[in-house]
């Protein structure tokens, strides 16, 4: 009888095994290329036929819908709509709170929030506040979504006291210096809140600023957040009247509403009250290309002395120093109102002068301005004489103080 030692038995053991592992690698192998092979086969004909449908597809878009029409659809979002309903379905309720939350670059401060279901139809984004020192956000937002369509809608308040920080720490520059504001909105746009298309965008905002002024900023190699196209005002009256303008346009409120459709910002009613004069603006921005159609209309201060005799040393400098050395009422021809015209785009605007009225004003330094309709003329006695008739009593007697 032949006995085998238990080391034999081990490696017969092991070996066997191991033939057994090889083969079935081998057929794992096997079966595993044959399924990759009818898999990468498989997607390439689904890959072939969904080009294939695509380019139908395609061609039946470009032969029904116009070229105006292709344009406008491709400004409008890629929502995906199965995207959507799953996160919107699984979005669990959450309860926020942040003492020093930053999204990018831009420190939103302390934050808190809620998300809640109000119903099947509805998610809820209750009571966002951010606070960084003088620096408040609040708002609450509203995701809707169905079988059928989704949106999206925010109604808050914005409230700063450094308009100019506030926009530099979003990477621009701004050409309000000095100014506080307050912003209020309600807005919506087509689907969830991450497909935000300035095509969908709708609703209205308001700003007011508080006293400030408008600065003639180096445009060279930064960017200028101004909806308006204010800079180019700012330039042109800047470089017409550097006297008055020469350290900015000094503004005591400047404040204005619109209504946004479709990415199109619209305002009849934005108003400037400054030291000097003030500004009226109407028309729009295209927010989708970035296109303006805006009329200005500046209207010098004609109404207090100050105002009026800096305006009559700027375009009469001999007859403001006569005046001043004489110590008495001057009559002059001043500005009473342009008008100014704003098109091309933000970051090309074409800004041109379209109009220009004067008026002849008579004031001194405690005289209180008054509008004349004539200037005398100053080698004929009688016409200074008639002129001085003109004149209030008040005026006269204040005059030769």
């Amino acid at each position: 009888m032949h006995l085998t030692a238990p080391e034999e038995v081990v490696v017969t053991e092991v070996a066997e095994v191991a033939n057994a592992e090889q083969k079935a690698d081998k057929s794992s192998k096997a079966n595993f290329v044959t399924n990759a092979e009818t898999v990468v086969a498989n997607n390439t004909v689904a890959t072939e036929n969904l080009t294939a449908a695509m380019s139908e597809l395609d061609e039946v878009s470009v032969s029904d819908v116009s070229a105006d029409e292709l344009e406008d659809n491709s400004q409008l979002p890629n929502i995906n709509h199965l995207l959507n309903a799953e996160v919107f379905a699984n979005m669990p309720t959450i309860k926020a709170k942040c003492a020093s939350c930053k999204y990018g670059l831009y420190d939103f401060g302390d934050v808190s929030f809620t998300v809640e279901r109000e119903n099947e139809n509805t998610l809820l984004l209750n009571k966002f506040t951010a606070k960084r020192g003088k620096t408040n956000m609040a708002f609450d937002a509203k995701w809707q979504q169905d079988e059928e369509q989704s949106s999206t809608s925010v109604k808050g308040i914005l409230n700063s006291d450094n308009v100019a920080r506030e926009v530099e720490n979003i990477g621009y520059v701004s050409i309000i210096k000095d100014s506080g504001v307050e912003i209020t909105y309600d807005v919506s746009w087509q689907g969830a809140p991450h497909d935000f298309a300035m095509a969908t965008f709708d609703g209205d905002l308001s700003a007011k600023f508080d006293d400030g002024y408008l600065a003639d900023v180096d445009d060279k190699g930064v960017r200028i957040l101004s909806l308006l196209s204010l800079q180019s005002l700012v330039r042109k009256l800047s470089f017409d009247f550097r006297d008055i303008f020469s350290d900015g346009m000094f503004y005591r409120e400047l404040k204005g509403s619109f209504t946004v459709k479709d990415g199109v910002a619209y305002t009849d009613n934005v108003r400037m009250k400054g030291t000097a004069g003030d500004l009226t603006i109407v028309g729009n921005t295209n927010l989708n290309s970035n296109e303006l159609d805006y009329r200005m209309s500046y209207k010098p201060n004609l109404t207090s002395s100050l105002p009026v005799l800096a305006w009559i040393a700027t375009l009469n400098p001999v007859t403001f120093l006569a005046g001043v050395a004489l110590d008495e009422v001057i009559t002059s021809s001043v500005i009473a109102e342009i008008n100014f015209e704003v098109t091309g785009n933000l970051d090309n605007p074409e800004f041109k002068q379209v109009s220009k009225k004067n008026k002849n004003i008579s004031v001194g330094r405690s005289t209180p301005p008054t509008i004349v309709d004539n200037i005398p003329d100053e080698t004929n006695p009688s016409a200074i004489e008639q002129q001085e008739q003109q004149q209030p009593e008040k005026d006269k007697t204040d005059g030769k103080a």
